[in-house]
């Protein structure tokens, strides 16, 4: 019988000559399918795809109706193109039919054929994030002197997620498939050095970068966009400008937003210069590559943080991104804006107006609330200027309005507490907050994050009404204490802190 939805496959163990069934109870007996059925089943796979998966899984079905299954690899493919698309129910009940097709293949034959099934399973689980399940199908694989995949170990690699330490735990997966014997591949290089890249180990990914090249696996657009990256997280923007360079000289180059965005933020941020954000954003537009909705982000602080800074320039930026039917308007774009107009230009009531703004714009089309970055840049603002009447308003609304509040908005609560001599306030406000759990990050406080792509990352959460402290919020505590001259207290903050 398929699994239900939400029930866990149960990892199977090798198969002999009399093994008939994952688990326990009768599994159905099936004939194998014709060969041309199942090449039929596989359209589904390639760059150009002439099914859909969803049409290969009722092309199965048809079969499995019949009492016929295709080989179980041709299954087990299929199984990993359900988990894709996120249909665990359809992944699990895979499974199944891929252990019954098993008792087709020749003595000779099944082991392998049962190992593809258990690697593609692996991937399947790193895909649905199901990461005990994936570890239970390796380890399966391991137990029969197997080793899964340079595929399988770059999904696991890649779906270590909220954890504060992702680089180890790709560097110590990687290392085991080197001493299993695994042979490198262009995609597991490149989720490697991604996660490098975004643990800012840039050494480390230069490391990673020279050897895929020393070992002639070409470098595509998507390594050259991550090393780029793991530069410029560490300000080494002389490096960042010769691998950008050398990105666009390779043959076949096919020009992605990420690098172009990349160097733009480098350039707003640990090297300004409007200048070369701009340089770097005609680049993109003279490669029609279309910018994203980090790039307008980018644009808007470049003419709103930037000296001089350019007011009408950065409301033009705006202006086009609302045109740009392509990309949506999120709350980082109005927090840009309202950052630009409140902090940086000293404007805080018509950073105000412009908050308020926001629910009646045309750009919201989908009358949503307002997102909380938003609500923390207005703090922000309320917080610089003394505004703590407004402030504790604005808090007041955000619950009316059942708006999750976030570590960053309890951040600005306790530093305009403090910039308006309220010690006492601030530190009340500190201490209503949670710790997450060790080792992961904190939930709830960045749901709209965007990738340099414009896409929207996958966001920690948690089901409470609890606002978890981030090392920021300890920061913002420990000046608060400062600031009121208590040097005690702020080492007290300082010593909770390095317990975390």
């Amino acid at each position: 019988m398929p699994l239900s939805p939400g029930q866990t496959s149960q990892v199977s163990t090798a198969p002999t000559e009399h093994s008939e069934d994952v688990g326990a109870g009768p599994v159905r007996q099936y004939r194998a399918a014709p060969f041309s059925a199942s090449k039929q089943i596989e359209q589904h796979l390639g760059m150009r795809p002439v099914r859909t998966p969803l049409e290969s899984y009722s092309l199965l079905k048809g079969l499995e109706e019949q009492g016929e299954l295709p080989h179980p690899a041709v299954i087990a493919r299929l199984s990993t193109s359900m988990a894709r698309l996120g249909l665990a129910d359809k992944v699990a009940e895979l499974y199944q039919y891929a252990h019954a097709a098993l008792t087709h293949q020749p003595d000779d034959k099944r082991l392998d054929a049962w190992f593809t099934v258990e690697d593609q399973m692996l991937m399947a689980c790193c895909l649905l994030g199901r990461l005990e399940q994936a570890g239970a199908h390796r380890a399966a694989i391991l137990e029969q002197n197997r080793v899964p995949s340079a595929e399988s170990y770059a999904l696991m690699i890649s779906s270590a997620k909220d954890t504060t330490d992702d680089a180890s735990v790709a560097r110590e997966l990687w290392e085991e498939s080197q001493n299993l014997g695994v042979k490198p591949t262009l995609f597991l290089y490149n989720t490697v050095i991604s996660k490098l890249s975004r643990a800012r180990k840039a050494e480390s990914a230069l490391d990673f970068f020279k050897q895929m090249k020393a070992q002639g696996i070409r470098p595509s657009s998507v390594t050259y966009g991550a090393v780029i990256n793991a530069c410029c997280r560490v300000g080494d923007a002389e490096s960042a400008a010769t691998l950008f360079e050398e990105m666009q000289a390779i043959p076949n180059h096919k020009p992605r937003v990420p690098p172009y965005n990349t160097m733009m933020q480098l350039h707003l941020q640990s090297h300004p210069s409007r200048e070369l954000v701009l340089h770097y954003y005609n680049q993109m537009v003279q490669a029609n590559v279309a910018p994203s909705a980090h790039t307008y982000k980018l644009l808007l602080d470049a003419y709103g943080t930037l000296e001089p800074v350019d007011l009408g320039a950065m409301r033009t930026v705006f202006n086009n991104l609302c045109k740009d039917t392509s990309v949506s308007v999120t709350g980082t774009h109005w927090a840009s804006m309202i950052h630009a107009t409140g902090n940086v230009a000293g404007n805080a009531q018509e950073a105000i107006d412009m908050f308020e703004s926001i629910s009646t714009h045309p750009s919201n089309k989908k009358g949503g609330p307002i997102e909380p970055v938003c609500w923390e840049a207005l703090m922000s603002v309320l917080a610089q200027h003394k505004m703590v009447a407004e402030m504790e308003s604005y808090r007041a609304k955000m619950k009316e309005q059942g708006i999750k509040s976030t570590a960053y908005v309890y951040n600005m609560l306790i530093k305009g507490f403090a910039n308006n001599g309220q010690i006492e306030d601030a530190r009340a406000v500190f201490e209503s907050m949670g710790d997450g759990e060790m080792g992961k990050a904190a939930p709830n406080n960045h749901p709209t994050l965007l990738t340099s792509s414009g896409q929207v990352k996958p966001a920690t959460t948690a089901d409470t009404t609890v606002v978890f402290r981030e090392p920021s919020t300890y920061e913002t505590m420990i000046r608060a204490e400062l600031q009121a001259g208590d040097k005690d207290a702020a080492r007290a903050i300082c010593d909770r802190m390095e317990a975390r």
